[in-house]
Order: C-alpha cells, then structure tokens, then sequence
C-alpha cells in the first residue's frame, strides 16, 4: 500500500491540530485537539486495514520523508516502510493515550452559510499574520445586505484590519461570529462555510477537493441580534 501525496498533506495539516492520531478502518480519518475545540476529518484515497495508533505524527511523518516511493506494510503491531534496500519498522501506540474523536461525522443544524476561495482564505491568514492579528470575524452589514469576513482584533474597534466580501444575506439583524485565529488549521482550499448553531455555536469549513471538514469553536463575545 502507497500513501498518496493528498494524504501525507492531509496528515501534515492535522498534526498542527494533535500530535497524535488514531487511524480507524475504513478511509477517514479523524483528529480533535487537546481542549477537545478544534476537529477535523478527511476522506482519502486509502482504506487503513484496521484500527491502530501513531503517538508522534510529526516524527512518523519525518520518518516517511526518509524513503522515496515509499511502501507501507500495516502489520499487527507495526508499520513497516520501505523502499529499495531501505526499510523501518514503526510501532503503533495505544489507542487510551491517544485523544480522538468518535468514530462518526456530526450532524448539525446550520444556520448561515457562504463560500471562501482559496485566494480568499489564504489572504485572510496572510493578513492576519503580518499584522498580528488575533481574530477572524464573520458578520453582516445589515443596510448592504453583505456578509463580510475579517482579519483584525475583536476586542480593539480601531485595530489593522483586512475584510473581503464574501456573500448576500437577507437578514435584517446582525451578527459578528468571532473567532481566533490560531484555531483555524485549514489547508488552502475553497470552503463552503457554515455557522452552526446548534448543539453549540461553531463554524463548519467544508472542502470538496479532499473531502475535508474543520471544525472551530466561536469566541462567547460573538453577537446575534435575531
């Protein structure tokens, strides 16, 4: 089995959100971060042949880089990975010290959505860091009917700033979704973006190019006038 170049960026992208990562059978995987806020979950190309762990992704990913064309022989306790004359057998850990989600994709209720181009998120996570800025706001400008997105800081109404344009809504109330900054982990694709408001507050980033999904949770200083 070859692991393709989509799921090792996949993989790359989610051990920014846990170092850990338990694979199941099947082909999604999943991953959460320690505060239990952040998720995500991807559909790849491969079908893991049963349930085992990696504690460290970060090193197991460093120990992949070392083969080119690499095969991966899932073994009952192991890993091996080879190429050529080369190969490293790597060992699972146990799936109790592992933090991951359960084994199944949400279901919410959706409560606004719009679409992200790839250009727009990698602006706004490019702006947000050369200003140092802490915050992406989602909110609407009621007397234009537009849903705008934006790189500043939530708690400073005069801070730098950078807004797109992303969308039209018919509401008459608004709203400011407020999140942080460093709880977006998305890889640079287009979204289809959700606010979600039940069982709880977040924002949903869904991308078709590698059927992933992210999830991240709005700040309590978010409003909604409705």
């Amino acid at each position: 089995m070859k692991l393709s170049d989509k799921t090792i960026k996949v993989l790359k992208n989610f051990s920014s959100i846990n170092q850990s990562i338990l694979f199941r059978t099947g082909s999604t995987i999943r991953t959460k971060n320690a505060h239990d806020t952040i998720a995500a979950q991807a559909v790849v190309d491969e079908m893991f042949p049963f349930e085992f762990g990696i504690y460290d992704l970060n090193q197991f990913l460093g120990v992949v880089s070392l083969f080119e064309d690499p095969e991966f022989d899932f073994q009952e306790n192991h890993v091996t990975i080879s190429s050529g004359d080369s190969s490293s057998n790597y060992y699972y850990t146990d799936k109790d010290m592992i933090i991951c989600p359960k084994n199944v994709t949400p279901e919410f209720q959706k409560a606004l959505g719009f679409n992200l181009t790839e250009s727009d998120v990698k602006s706004l996570v490019q702006a947000a860091s050369v200003m140092q800025l802490p915050n992406i706001i989602i909110e609407s400008e009621p007397d234009k009917q537009e849903i705008v997105i934006t790189a500043r800081d939530g708690k400073n109404p005069t801070s730098n700033n950078f807004t797109k344009k992303v969308g039209e809504t018919m509401l008459t109330t608004s709203f400011k979704y407020i999140l942080l900054v460093e709880n977006i982990k998305l890889l640079p694709h287009s979204y289809d973006v959700s606010i979600i408001s039940d069982p709880a507050m977040i924002v949903e980033f869904s991308s078709k190019y590698d059927k992933i999904k992210y999830w991240a949770p709005v700040e309590q200083s978010s409003q909604f006038d409705g």
